[in-house]
């Protein structure tokens, strides 16, 4: 059964809600842009829950309007049932997800990591500028490089590429995604750092002891490099050798130590005690610190 709406001042008339349904609408440039399967909500009231969906099922000939002579244009319309997933009849908006306000952040960058590497994955979905809370779903283009779980946990489990996708359940064309390059951890690029442990020593008290620790790591882990230790700033050579402050090493000298321990003799009121640290391997200046070394509390 085909029923007619005419358009009359630009009001849609319903003589029928059966079956599928005639429409017809101007020619103009916004229903150009409507296609097939399009689907919308008509006989709503904003701001009530009601109206009935339908979808473009086919397009009619063009014809002309008998009393405005305007150029219309006939979409046949089928009716469907409501989804109330992603139809909005509260606003009258069929299919709400689709529309381009809504986006997905995905807050990870490419990543290249070894088989066992597992990360809690983080994304944000905005309308417009709020973030809000809809169902997402999370997919590996290549599970048997990198698999994510629907809390977004991703495990590398294989060598390749995989393409990690984060969709809004209800529209996967709003997205975020990122490449992970999954292989061997040998094949991983080694991170270098020194570490100075502890590095921020304001004051030494008198009688105290600190011992300071210095490395050089490579994936966390300290190699066997070690370092030329200069004092100055306190007199500590001669007859004021172990006057304000003696010390000690883990090797016995200054010279190729990874630990000095300084133990305060007396308070020294007119500088800090200067300690450079130097790579015995590059000769450069690693670190350096100055400490005061106080009196009695």
């Amino acid at each position: 059964m085909i029923n007619t709406w005419k358009l009359s001042l630009g009001k849609f008339q319903i003589l029928a809600a059966e079956g599928n349904i005639l429409l017809n609408v101007q020619r103009n440039d916004d229903t150009a842009k409507i296609t097939l399967n399009q689907r919308f909500v008509f006989g709503g009231v904003p701001d009530k829950v009601e109206g009935q969906v339908y979808e473009v099922y086919a397009f009619k000939s063009h014809m002309d309007d008998e009393t405005t002579n305007e150029k219309l244009l006939g979409l046949e319309l089928r009716r469907l049932n409501i989804n109330e997933g992603q139809d909005d009849l509260y606003n009258n908006i069929a299919d709400i997800y689709k529309k381009n306000w809504y986006r997905i952040e995905v807050n990870e960058e490419d990543m290249t990591q070894a088989v066992g590497f597992d990360k809690k994955l983080n994304y944000s979905v905005f309308k417009d500028n709020d973030i809000v809370t809809v169902d997402v779903v999370w997919e590996s283009s290549n599970e048997k490089v990198a698999k994510v779980n629907n809390e977004g946990i991703l495990s590398v489990v294989g060598i390749g590429q995989s393409v990690i996708t984060c969709h809004m359940k209800d529209n996967q064309d709003i997205k975020g995604s990122f490449v992970v390059t999954g292989i061997f951890k040998e094949e991983l690029p080694q991170t270098e750092e020194y570490v100075i442990n502890p590095l921020l020593i304001d004051v030494i008290l008198q009688g105290d002891t600190q011992e300071i620790a210095f490395y050089h790591c490579i994936d966390e882990v300290p190699d066997k490099e070690t370092f030329n230790i200069k004092l100055s700033g306190v007199p500590h050579t001669g007859s004021y050798e172990g006057y304000y402050f003696s010390f000690e090493t883990d090797s016995g000298n200054l010279t190729q130590c990874n630990k000095l321990i300084l133990t305060n003799n007396r308070e020294f009121t007119k500088g800090r005690l200067k300690i450079e640290i130097f790579s015995n391997v590059s000769g450069d200046l690693i670190q350096t610190l100055n400490i005061r070394l106080g009196g009695i509390m």
